[in-house]
């Protein structure tokens, strides 16, 4: 019969609760690893492209410049509510629900927020301040003031760290410029 002393047992004791603790810590890594990588694979694929270069195409014919960045004039936006136009009315719908579909998705915080800023902060920026007129009439239209809030949100967002990077990045600028001043003097 083998007889265990009690120092011997709380010796095992512990080791084997040194490694319950260890084997939990390497679980919670794997799993915060996992979380990590399926949130950058939830940001990829979001932005159908080729909706958007098909759609930019149909819009440019209709004669809205899809190569400035800046909101639709009041007589483009007249002509795009006219019943006439419902094509182009509708390829901007479904741009703008696109855009909804993945903001949501960026606002509930299921993507990699950094990866999907890189990926699509200009074209977001973009369409959100190409067709605003576009939302807030849909917002009047369907007396919903939270038609499109996801894409709001999230292009004010993507609009925030644009201004703080360039803020940063002029800072940065200036300091070079001072540098190279004081290094020539």
């Amino acid at each position: 019969m083998f007889y265990m002393s009690e120092e011997l047992a709380r010796t095992i004791q512990a080791i084997t609760g040194i490694l319950g603790l260890i084997a939990i810590g390497f679980l919670w890594w794997q799993i915060r690893s996992t979380l990590k990588w399926n949130k950058i694979n939830i940001s990829l694929g979001k932005i159908n492209f080729e909706l958007l270069n098909k759609s930019k195409g149909t819009i440019a014919i209709f004669g809205i410049d899809m190569e400035v960045d800046k909101e639709i004039e009041d007589d483009e936006f007249n002509e795009l509510i006219d019943e006439k136009n419902i094509k182009v009315l509708n390829e901007i719908n479904e741009i703008l629900g696109m855009f909804e579909g993945f903001a949501a998705l960026y606002n509930m915080n299921a993507m990699n927020k950094y990866f999907a800023y890189e990926l699509y902060s200009d074209e977001v920026m973009f369409y959100y301040k190409k067709f605003k007129k576009i939302i807030d009439y849909y917002c009047i239209l369907d007396n919903d003031p939270f038609y499109y809030k996801n894409f709001e949100k999230c292009a004010n967002e993507f609009i925030r760290i644009r201004n703080y990077e360039l803020k940063k990045f002029e800072k940065l600028r200036q300091k070079e410029i001072e540098k190279t001043i004081r290094s020539s003097l």
